[in-house]
């Protein structure tokens, strides 16, 4: 099940970069627009800091994006 949700995030991932290409067609502006997603995508869920101490809204809006189960509650599992 580990590698299924890592399969799923690596497509959810491709499908968001792939539409950011199709948008943005100046590729000095991808690189830094991609780099604030990540980063992004760190804040919510939770790679900073620990999951748990996030603000509740925080907690909310990382809780619709794949990778921070794979960050969070996957460690048992593998």
């Amino acid at each position: 099940s580990y590698f299924v949700n890592v399969l799923y995030c690596a497509v959810a991932m491709l499908v968001v970069g792939t539409l950011i290409a199709i948008m943005i067609r100046n590729t000095k502006i991808i690189l830094p627009f991609g780099m604030i997603c990540l980063f992004m995508i760190y804040m919510f869920c939770g790679v900073f800091i620990n999951y748990d101490q996030l603000p509740a809204g925080i907690k909310s809006i990382g809780n619709f994006i794949p990778v921070k189960y794979l960050m969070n509650d996957f460690f048992s599992i593998w």
